[in-house]
């Protein structure tokens, strides 16, 4: 409830099928909502959202050392999650490492051994990545605006064909999250689907 700033009657119905429909502001809250803002802070979560993050940095030119410093976790934490031994990590890490990425992603890093390490462990960079906590998510490494803008438009076809959001990301290939980062980044509104 307190994620989506909805009453817990409405979240109920929604979820129990006796309310069908919501006004269009509602729906934008609850899906605003990210996993890890819906958890209790002690509460774990898969870790490759933050493993990708945290290679991407390094992949553009980040050094540890203000990896580290950004996150504010401890270098074993940084280093372990770089391995991509763990599989599951607090949310509170998570939500560390989201923000140093969202400071550090579009801003060029100068270290060579960052830069070396990364292409020696095939770690892809910031931009590659759509949505990094999609486990069936492959990096792209070509033009990111080609795939948005193609993402955008075959969304706008298929929603006029009446399709449902689900049968949209499903046709597409790419999670709900991926559709919005898509149009968000495209300065384009998300369609409205059929319920």
């Amino acid at each position: 409830m307190t994620a989506t700033g909805c009453s817990t009657a409405t979240l109920a119905a929604l979820l129990n099928g006796t309310r069908p429909r919501v006004r269009r502001s509602t729906a934008q809250r609850i899906m605003a909502v990210r996993l890890a803002d819906a958890l209790c802070s002690g509460a774990s979560v898969p870790a490759i959202g933050s493993v990708r993050r945290l290679r991407a940095l390094v992949a553009a030119g980040h050094p540890v050392h203000k990896i580290v410093a950004a996150t504010g976790l401890e270098q074993t934490t940084v280093s372990y999650l770089l391995t991509g031994a763990v599989t599951t990590i607090r949310v509170r890490t998570h939500q560390r490492v989201e923000v140093a990425f969202e400071r550090l992603a579009l801003v060029p890093g100068h270290s060579a051994r960052s830069l070396a390490r990364a292409a020696r462990n095939q770690w892809s960079p910031p931009l590659a990545w759509d949505d990094p906590d999609d486990p069936s998510e492959l990096p792209q490494h070509g033009d990111q605006s080609v795939r948005r803008e193609a993402i955008v438009e075959d969304t706008a076809e298929l929603a006029r064909q009446g399709l449902s959001r689900e049968a949209v990301t499903h046709r597409l290939g790419v999670s709900w999250a991926v559709v919005q980062q898509s149009h968000t980044r495209c300065g384009i509104p998300v369609p409205t689907f059929a319920a």
